[in-house]
């Protein structure tokens, strides 16, 4: 794994072995070959490109992840507060709310990819899953400790792009491979969440909103790398439309772009504002 490339497949020139999936009415036949390019058919949803999403993993880790203390309620916070912006001047806040939104994006992606790779190695049962996925369970790949799975699992997606991620789903979503805590249908969820972004079949901003209230069978999905602590608290609030109080918990170049003020007497629809 040591000389795996720091890109999702490249498609060089060279002949490399992937697996060809073909719908067939209500069969699927998956075959191996070697060729220079990657051709997946579906038969409801057009082609897949397995090098549609290109993440250059770089940084401390494999996945590129900020460091396990990045504050992921301020991130919250800057940004629905960013959004609220938007509404109140399109024009001057738009570009900030892009930026946070991109930053989210890469690291909400390489996350949910490593979260969904550690979870697999819990199934109790590898019968059913697409074979690829299976073998990479039973000799060890995508197996053993979390790090050492999240490891593997990078290497797999490498391999196989997108598809992977589709073999995840399906079997996240065989509810007889899983026990109470691991796996299932909510895992199922995270990991189609990010099928469906690779796929182009949600926005950048869908992504980051389905994200920030996705949850594993031990609350949020977040956990396996960063401190969660404040984060659904924060959420909350935005839920609630309790902006001034979201404020306080924003950096202080959010805080200095939309002063409290301006949040009190224009956004705010908690009930102390709304009484003043």
């Amino acid at each position: 794994m040591s000389n795996l490339s720091d890109h999702w497949l490249d498609n060089k020139v060279g002949k490399t072995t992937y697996f060809i999936e073909e719908w067939h009415g209500t069969w699927v036949n998956i075959t191996e070959t070697t060729t220079e390019a990657v051709v997946n058919t579906y038969q409801d949803t057009g082609p897949v490109n397995p090098n549609q999403k290109v993440l250059v993993k770089a940084g401390a880790n494999r996945w590129g992840l900020n460091s396990t203390g990045w504050n992921l309620s301020k991130a919250a916070a800057d940004y629905y507060i960013l959004h609220l912006a938007t509404i109140y001047d399109e024009e001057r806040f738009k570009p900030y709310l892009a930026r946070h939104t991109d930053i989210l994006v890469d690291q909400f992606s390489r996350y949910t990819d490593m979260a969904v790779g550690g979870e697999l190695r819990h199934s109790r049962s590898t019968d059913g899953f697409a074979r690829p996925l299976k073998e990479a369970l039973r000799d060890g790949t995508v197996q053993g400790g979390r790090t050492h799975a999240w490891e593997g699992w990078y290497w797999f997606r490498s391999r196989y792009g997108v598809l992977a991620l589709k073999w995840a789903v399906e079997a996240f979503n065989d509810g007889g491979k899983w026990g109470a805590s691991y796996g299932g249908h909510r895992w199922g969820t995270i990991a189609n969440t990010l099928y469906m972004f690779e796929r182009d079949e949600t926005t950048p901003q869908t992504f980051v909103d389905t994200c920030w209230g996705l949850q594993h069978n031990g609350g949020i999905y977040f956990n396996k790398w960063w401190n969660t602590q404040d984060v659904k608290y924060v959420l909350d609030l935005n839920q609630n439309g309790s902006y001034c109080k979201l404020w306080y918990y924003s950096s202080h170049i959010v805080q200095g772009l939309l002063p409290l003020d301006t949040i009190k007497e224009e956004m705010c629809q908690c009930y102390q504002c709304e009484s003043c």
